[in-house]
């Protein structure tokens, strides 16, 4: 087995490395009784379609491409910029020995509000449909939905710079503001240095959902204040009515300002708002370059560990499948996919989900064999250096799924399969390849 470590990255929102964490320690721990492979199956699934639909949302590179375009043809585009407290919040590290602590993790509780989510629905959907909108990533935790705008994942060296260009070149700017806070301040600042307050549509939160925001502060604020006292005091899920409603009020020195409360007149009220802002074409000021940022990579210890670990999981495994322990095997490639996050290494992962599909359909476990070998093609269709090779294996695999061309899902996978370049034919019996 790999040395024993802890791997946590700071790259990622913790909630994600706390899922990554408890996949790979339950793949590594004593074998789980037949009995209960069921459910250990069903969770290993539900923790794999969460990891892969954010890990492959390329909402950092959907993005860099809108602004690359706007650049190259000096066109339009929107900027989403909000106070990320009106999504997910991290608490300070804390340390407690309860059920809740993982050893050797980083304890920090995320407490998300849905409030920005379903305002970037909205824009999504009424406003990027005639212009594009791009946003910045929430750290904490952003949902990467495909439902979602499209945000650049910044780290603190870089967000300042990319952010001043981008808030220059904007046709509009939209900020959701709810109260100060550190970030925010300096992007408003940003604004007036820029002078586009004409530009910037202020959306402020009212009704009920400023109550709810109200609330979800409250239970951040008790949950902090536990965590730092102690465990074992209660805290109190009372939810203010409408009454509590606090009246919000924006920036005074931005003219435009649009009262949100996610009803079907807000979103007519929103639109009309960016529509009446004057025209901005004089204004624009694309530089020579545009911001091309990188999305924060994987530290050097972390992926050195990663590609050591992820060889040890992939011998072990062709080892217990030439023994014919293949619930072990299934185990430990799925602690080499949780490695393979860590380290965003997608030839491995798309290697490993290929291998699990194919051990899952020997076992007769179909639906989890098709939705794996579907991952491993999401990945193997857009980025792997090796499709060939690996297509190879699938079209010799596809042979196995013909009996199961009923199955609607089967037949998609088989006309996936179909469309790869061709690559010699190679059944996964030897060790999978780094």
């Amino acid at each position: 087995m790999p040395t024993p470590f802890t791997p946590y990255s700071p790259t990622l929102p913790p909630s994600i490395n706390y899922a990554l964490l408890l996949l790979m320690q339950e793949a590594v721990a004593p074998a789980t009784p037949e009995e209960e492979r069921g459910q250990l199956d069903l969770n290993r699934a539900l923790a794999f379609d969460l990891l892969h639909r954010h890990f492959e949302s390329r909402t950092h590179e959907r993005a860099r491409a809108i602004i690359k375009e706007a650049w190259e043809r000096q066109a339009p585009f929107c900027l989403y910029l909000r106070n990320f407290g009106l999504g997910g919040v991290n608490t300070e590290p804390f340390d407690n020995e309860e059920e809740m602590s993982v050893p050797g993790a980083h304890n920090v509780l995320t407490i998300a509000s849905m409030a920005d989510v379903r305002l970037q629905i909205a824009l999504a959907k009424h406003v990027a449909a005639r212009v594009p909108v791009v946003g910045v990533e929430n750290p904490s935790y952003d949902s990467r939905g495909g439902n979602t705008l499209p945000k650049l994942s910044l780290s603190d060296a870089t967000w300042r710079g990319v952010v001043r260009r981008l808030i220059a070149a904007a046709e509009c700017i939209i900020l959701f503001y709810d109260r100060p806070s550190a970030g925010v301040s300096i992007e408003l600042d940003m604004i007036r240095r820029a002078r586009r307050q004409p530009a910037t549509v202020v959306v402020l939160p009212s009704g009920e959902l400023s109550a709810g925001l109200e609330f979800v502060n409250s239970i951040r604020e008790q949950a902090a204040d536990v965590l730092t006292s102690g465990l074992d005091e209660p805290i109190s899920f009372d939810k203010p009515g409408e009454s509590n409603e606090v009246k919000i009020e924006g920036p005074p020195d931005f003219p435009v300002s649009v009262r949100w409360d996610e009803s079907a007149r807000a979103v007519r009220r929103l639109k009309d708002a960016i529509g009446r802002l004057p025209p901005q074409r004089g204004h624009v000021r694309f530089s020579k370059r545009a911001p091309a940022p990188r999305a924060p990579r994987p530290l050097k210890g972390l992926s050195e560990w990663a590609e050591v670990s992820s060889t040890t999981y992939g011998i072990l495994a062709a080892d217990e499948i030439t023994k014919g322990d293949l619930n072990r095997a299934e185990d430990l490639l799925a602690a080499r996919i949780a490695v393979s996050f860590w380290g965003d290494d997608l030839a491995a992962r798309s290697d490993t989900f290929l291998w699990l599909g194919y051990v899952q359909l020997c076992e007769g476990k179909l639906q989890y064999a098709v939705e794996n070998m579907e991952r491993a093609l999401d990945i193997l269709e857009r980025s792997s250096p090796d499709a060939a090779y690996r297509s190879g294996m699938l079209r010799d695999m596809s042979s196995d799924l013909e009996q199961f061309r009923e199955h609607r899902r089967v037949r998609a996978l088989l006309k996936r399969i179909s469309r790869l370049p061709s690559g010699s034919k190679a059944r996964p019996n030897k060790a999978p390849e780094k």
